[in-house]
């Protein structure tokens, strides 16, 4: 393996005087996953590594551009909101992990939460935290930019000349309704885009 996956070699000669190791943890969160799964096994496999390395490997793989993003984003994603965390720490999270991705993500910590139950949350908090988050996702507050209720096409009738400017307005204004989803409202964004122009 060493040869091939030098990446994963660093795990496997880890300090082998600890009660579970990076790579026998790796290898014991690998075997809660479904074995039909090969992507979601795969994202586990590599989930210690850091993002260079992930993507080094997926690339010698021959994975496609997808299937490269869809298991870095998996392999590098933070863990779910704790159970003190409130709405809005869960919204960020949906936003920055991509909401479609969440029950993958969720069954990703699961694993690893069974098969080192000493981690940061026991099994059942990860059920909890994952829970809470498809409630939250299930309301339709905005997570991302096309969630907004304003376009770039609702910039350029205000009278604003298209520009690289645009992608950090929308995302500007996502975050401001991630703070409060009830503010998602056309004349409310624009005048927020107004203001901001005027300043």
């Amino acid at each position: 393996m060493g040869a091939l996956y030098p990446e994963l070699e660093q795990l496997s000669t880890t300090d082998r005087s600890v009660a579970l190791n990076p790579w026998e943890f790796t290898l014991a969160s690998i075997d809660e996953l479904p074995p039909g799964n090969a992507f979601l096994r795969l994202a586990q496999l590599l989930h210690l590594l850091d993002p260079e390395k992930i993507l080094g490997i997926l690339v010698r793989l021959r994975f496609s551009n997808a299937q490269t993003d869809e298991i870095s984003e998996r392999s590098s994603a933070s863990l779910l909101p704790g159970l003190d965390e409130d709405d809005e720490a869960i919204r960020r999270w949906l936003s920055s992990n991509s909401p479609e991705q969440l029950n993958a993500l969720a069954r990703l910590e699961l694993a690893r939460a069974k098969a080192h139950p000493s981690l940061k949350k026991t099994p059942a908090e990860v059920v909890q935290s994952w829970r809470r988050a498809r409630l939250i996702r299930a309301t339709g507050v905005p997570l991302s930019i096309s969630d907004l209720a304003i376009d770039g096409n609702d910039l350029i009738r205000m009278g604003l000349r298209p520009s690289p400017a645009f992608a950090r307005i929308l995302q500007d204004l996502l975050d401001f309704v991630l703070t409060d989803p009830t503010q998602n409202e056309r004349e409310v964004l624009e005048a927020r885009v107004e203001t901001s122009s005027d300043g």
